[in-house]
């Protein structure tokens, strides 16, 4: 079973189509899916805190994997009654992006999350059969980008991988749920991303001295900045925060793009030059169950 939610702010009516498309192509391969309120005629809202938490509980408690379709601003208002209320056993799996790394990375320090907007998987450019086939464990290709390095010793980096929009990531600084990044992969992208967005941003994390903590750092894009500006200049910006003896590895296919893959966040993850392996099986349903 399949539940969609709007953890941030709730879709514009023009919208609809990709989440009836979404839901038909579900459907057609046999799964059941459900939904909380996922539109609204004013713009820039969301419904209540207490309702989107709730909904999510609800959903994983009932053995169902959490699509979220949303994007925007307000995610973060869940945390404080979604995360200690989740389920001590194995729970389904929370999918999303953009705003809700600020969800995902507090779930996955006790569960998997995976970074994805399942929409995507519905377009024209989309990764329809890589997203079907890890509906369906069949295969994990979805979450296996292709990866190049930018900078650092050109050996193998093996560690739990986290983080998620730039931006939205910092909306947990200060609180007990920002993640702890020793010897972590730190995996970051942005859309609002240019100069005067992102160096503040970068400032924050290098102030935090958190940067010099992780292990390896993955770049997703960076859409705003890389309309105007090429990547070796994204790197000169980077390399002014991240010490040297942190590796930085980039990928084409992590960002806001129709035809972005998916990653894996709290998971164990192997980058080897060109090459992102995941080092753990995702399973979206603890179990034998499964749908």
């Amino acid at each position: 079973m399949i539940h969609l939610v709007a953890t941030s702010n709730l879709l514009a009516p023009a919208e609809r189509s990709s989440v009836t498309t979404l839901v038909a192509a579900l459907s057609a391969r046999g799964y059941r899916v459900t939904q909380a309120q996922l539109f609204s005629n004013h713009e820039h809202t969301a419904s209540p805190a207490t309702q989107r938490s709730t909904e999510i509980l609800r959903a994983l408690q009932a053995g169902k994997v959490v699509l979220d379709l949303s994007g925007g601003n307000y995610a973060n208002e869940v945390l404080e009654l979604l995360i200690p209320a989740l389920p001590e056993s194995p729970f389904p799996t929370i999918m999303g992006y953009s705003d809700l790394t600020s969800v995902l990375v507090p779930v996955a320090a006790q569960r998997p999350t995976i970074w994805y907007q399942a929409r995507h998987a519905t377009y024209p450019t989309g990764r329809t059969e890589a997203f079907f086939d890890l509906l369906a464990g069949r295969n994990q290709q979805l979450l296996e980008p292709h990866v190049y390095q930018l900078r650092g010793p050109q050996h193998p980096v093996e560690g739990v991988l986290i983080g998620g929009n730039l931006r939205c990531l910092l909306k947990l600084a200060g609180t007990p749920y920002f993640p702890d990044l020793r010897s972590k992969i730190l995996f970051l992208e942005a859309r609002s991303s240019d100069p005067a967005a992102l160096i503040p941003q970068l400032a924050q994390l290098q102030h935090m001295r958190v940067l010099e903590q992780a292990r390896a750092l993955l770049l997703g894009t960076f859409t705003t900045f890389e309309k105007h500006h090429d990547l070796a200049e994204l790197l000169t910006i980077f390399n002014r925060f991240v010490p040297k003896h942190v590796p930085i590895f980039r990928s084409d296919e992590l960002g806001h793009a129709p035809d972005t893959a998916g990653i894996a966040l709290g998971a164990r993850y192997r980058l080897d030059g060109d090459h992102l392996r995941l080092l753990e099986d995702i399973c979206l349903i603890p179990g034998p169950s499964g749908f």
